[in-house]
Order: C-alpha cells, then structure tokens, then sequence
C-alpha cells in the first residue's frame, strides 16, 4: 500500500478560499508529492519483484482537483 500526503498551512493574512486552495493544489501540491510516490513505487517493486517499477512522468496539469467542483 502507498500513501502520500502533504499538509499546507496558512500562517498569515487572510484565508484563502476553495478555489484557491484547489489551484494551489493543482499547480504545487500533486507535483510536490509525486517524486516521493514514484520512489515509493520503485522501492517497494524492487523488493518484491527483485527489480524496479517505473511510473511513467505525468506532466504539470495531468493529474489534479476540479476547480469548478463544489465541496460536499
């Protein structure tokens, strides 16, 4: 199982609303977190499989939040 989070705080100044937040993540959050999510994936492979699994590249934009969805 592989699980990666990243948790973003903001400190000072006014808060930052859903569609803000949901851009932020766009542009930041997921390219942030993928490096450790593709070394995860290589490592836990290798020692299963004796040799490692690459994930392929996903570019900045492929993979992210709906910025026009509305929260639940």
């Amino acid at each position: 199982m592989l699980a990666v989070a990243s948790e973003y705080k903001v400190t000072d100044g006014p808060s930052a609303s859903e569609s803000v937040v949901r851009g932020f993540a766009n542009e930041v959050a997921v390219m942030t977190l993928l490096p450790y999510a593709r070394q995860a994936v290589s490592d836990m492979s290798t020692r299963v499989f004796g040799k490692p699994i690459f994930m392929l590249t996903i570019d900045r934009g492929e993979v992210g939040f709906d910025l026009d969805e509305q929260p639940k």
